[in-house]
């Protein structure tokens, strides 16, 4: 069969496709951003194509799930699929309903897609969904672990729920850029969900034996303890790991784009949630009356965290520690393997960026407006020279027009902007002549005014019709989609 896909893969993609596509179980140990996402739906289409598969199961971090069924299914799939995405807080609504009684009759020539958070998958609710997808499309199943380091710990009951659905895939697939990134003994849980057994031992207690260095140490009450001193024989661990594995880093990605464009969805907190949709259905915050563009920016506000009420004081609707998109962006930024620049819209947004990156103990440069032109160039100096500064966080408006910051590798959008011109310009600070490809991330609240405005600027449409009425039935309309 040639290779059938609705966009054209880079040579790394079509090489995984050509060699592998017949494998039944297979690790893509690929870096962030290369294309990753792609190269399993080409997989899906062809085991479809061929009848071992009717049915595919995503399970993602929240917001990530989302994002397959509502970006990257439409972009690269030219097979015809029902997609549903499971939402723990939506799951008693009649719209969620409807969405899998439909997913649960999908047409025969159809591959039905089910999306899951892995953070809910052994959860009653979210078992028994699992549960009626699997006996559907029994033996006749692919699975895929998006990010697969969150299955690092073996005993948690969400690495034992997934090991226990795997069994029933007929092909498998794990995908993470950070398999063995806080410590090899992370491999052994992962590589369990393509098949027991697949490193060569039966239990995480043989593994360990094996490949770490135990001592007992004594507490001041005589009390002792194992403790983890070091790591040995990890040349055999890799050979054990290559069997199964296809390695790709940024480096090998020939052929990508300038700019590679990408999208990190959250799943806004319940309360937010609540805020968010009597907002956007009565445009009444407080005491103020909300329309137009007021009523847009106040949302996207509320996706942040926090809103202005009309004296300009700041609430917040959900503590810092536990705000979605905070979470969201510090993944990201520990996930990247070079420099970050963080684009936030609002001065608030900065500070409590600002204050995570402290609390994380992440080097960081702020530039934004009110500093003086020295401190302005001091902040881009160190960015740009001292390599212990991991991040540039700035506002769009002051420091993305006209400025060299080609040390980043990855720009992150933490909140947006309307104008296109800001966008385009913030998007370019780090490409140079001959340089790498840059990784540009939106960091995006599903159903919400955010992926209006991205889609919006990504589509190069007139970006004035998002603060109209118009623009506002779109974001009304767009958020009833999966």
């Amino acid at each position: 069969m040639g290779y059938k896909s609705r966009t054209k893969p880079f040579p790394h993609q079509a090489k995984e496709y050509n060699d592998h596509r017949k494998k039944d179980v297979r690790a893509l140990l690929w870096q962030m951003r290369s294309g990753k996402t792609k190269a399993i739906i080409d997989l899906a289409e062809y085991r479809f194509s061929i009848g071992d598969i009717t049915g595919l199961v995503i399970m993602a971090p929240n917001g990530v799930h989302d994002n397959w069924a509502r970006r990257e299914l439409p972009r690269h799939c030219s097979t015809l699929y029902r997609a549903a995405v499971y939402r723990s807080s939506q799951r008693n609504t009649k719209s969620h309903k409807y969405a899998f009684d439909r997913l649960m009759k999908t047409p025969r020539g159809q591959l039905a897609v089910l999306c899951i958070n892995s953070e809910t998958i052994w959860r009653e609710p979210a078992k028994k969904v699992l549960g009626e997808f699997m006996r559907q499309h029994s033996g006749k199943l692919m699975l895929c672990v998006d990010e697969s380091h969150d299955f690092r710990t073996p005993g948690s009951k969400r690495t034992r729920t997934a090991r226990g659905y795997a069994k029933q895939c007929r092909v498998k697939r794990i995908m993470t850029g950070t398999t063995v990134s806080n410590s090899p003994l992370a491999a052994w849980s992962q590589f369990e969900i393509l098949q027991p057994g697949a490193l060569g031992f039966h239990t995480h207690a043989e593994f360990k034996a094996e490949y770490a260095i135990y001592e007992m140490r004594k507490l001041k009450g005589g009390k002792q303890f194992s403790q983890l001193v070091d790591y040995r024989n990890l040349d055999d661990l890799t050979q054990r790991i290559s069997k199964w594995s296809s390695v790709v880093l940024r480096q090998d990605c020939k052929g990508m784009p300038d700019l590679n464009p990408s999208y990190r969805g959250f799943e806004m907190t319940d309360e937010q949630r609540k805020l968010y949709d009597q907002v956007k259905k009565t445009g009444i915050l407080d005491e103020m009356d909300l329309t137009g563009a007021a009523k847009m920016t106040k949302l996207q506000q509320i996706t942040r965290g926090w809103y202005y009420d009309e004296f300009k004081e700041v609430h917040d609707v959900v503590p810092d520690e536990k705000n979605p998109a905070l979470i969201a962006l510090l993944d990201e930024i520990k996930g990247s393997n070079g420099k970050v620049i963080v684009w936030c819209r609002f001065k608030v947004d900065l500070n409590k960026v600002q204050a995570m990156l402290q609390r994380e103990g992440i080097n960081f440069v702020m530039y934004r407006g009110g500093m003086s032109g020295d401190a302005k160039n001091i902040a881009m100096n160190k960015y740009m020279e001292n390599p212990a500064i991991k991040v540039f966080l700035g506002q769009p408006q002051s420091g993305g027009v006209g400025l060299n910051l080609a040390a980043g590798t990855t720009i992150i959008w933490f909140s947006h902007v309307f104008d296109l011109i800001i966008y385009e310009q913030a998007s370019e600070r780090a490409t140079q002549v001959d340089g790498s490809t840059i990784d540009v991330i939106h960091i995006e609240a599903v159903r919400s005014t955010d992926q209006y405005i991205i889609s919006t600027l990504a589509d190069h449409r007139d970006v004035a019709a998002a603060v109209t009425g118009s623009g506002l039935r779109t974001v009304l309309d767009l958020e009833e989609l999966i």
